[in-house]
């Protein structure tokens, strides 16, 4: 049974059984919140959802991370189980979460707040900081994650020569950056401090 953090069951969300071998099986939840593996062979098995890779996916999970049995994502963490051909997912029971959400305030090295910094956690796709320097990433998976910064089109700040891209807690791009934690349900604020350019 697939339920949203309040205990709704919830319908059309993909369902995956990675096996041993990882050739895995997919099913797709019904309207009940209840899934069926077909052709599945018996052996052991992880069992996750995934709310936001399917068309079928209501609007109203689209806000939800991915999750596995036992609440391990990704995938490789998650334990096993045995199933049986046919399975129902009966006592699978995973219920979604929002996650948690990371809060980055960009700023110059006085404190000044800078607009238009695109900020990427664990390098997908940014998101650029307003005028008041601030992004919040949220639905990101509980665990740790890198946070770096394009500073190509920042304005604001006291450096007319704009300044220079990096990762979280002053690592230049290309370093190792350092980890952020990320609990789910809670938001963890960090601030990053640009160097002025040339």
């Amino acid at each position: 049974m697939i339920t949203d953090p309040s205990g709704h069951r919830v319908g059309g969300l993909v369902v995956d059984a990675y096996p041993t071998n990882n050739v895995f099986v997919t099913t797709t939840t019904k309207a009940d919140g209840s899934y069926t593996f077909l052709g599945l062979a018996p052996g052991a098995y992880k069992v996750c959802v995934y709310p936001y890779q399917s068309d079928t996916t209501p609007p109203s999970a689209n806000q939800y991370i991915n999750s596995c049995y036992h609440d391990d994502y990704p995938h490789l963490g998650a334990p096993n189980l045995p199933l049986t051909a046919a399975h129902l997912g009966t006592g699978i029971d995973i219920r979604l979460s929002n996650g948690g959400a990371i809060k980055t305030t960009v700023t110059d090295t006085a404190g000044h707040p800078l607009t238009g910094v695109v900020v990427r956690v664990d390098n997908f796709a940014g998101t650029s900081t307003g005028a008041d320097g601030v992004v919040t990433t949220q639905r990101l998976e509980q665990g740790v994650h890198t946070v770096c910064l394009d500073a190509g089109g920042a304005t604001g700040g006291s450096s007319p020569g704009g300044y220079v891209d990096q990762c979280y807690n002053g690592v230049p791009v290309g370093g190792t950056p350092t980890k952020v934690p990320v609990t789910t349900g809670k938001t963890t604020s960090i601030t990053a401090r640009l160097a002025a350019a040339g």
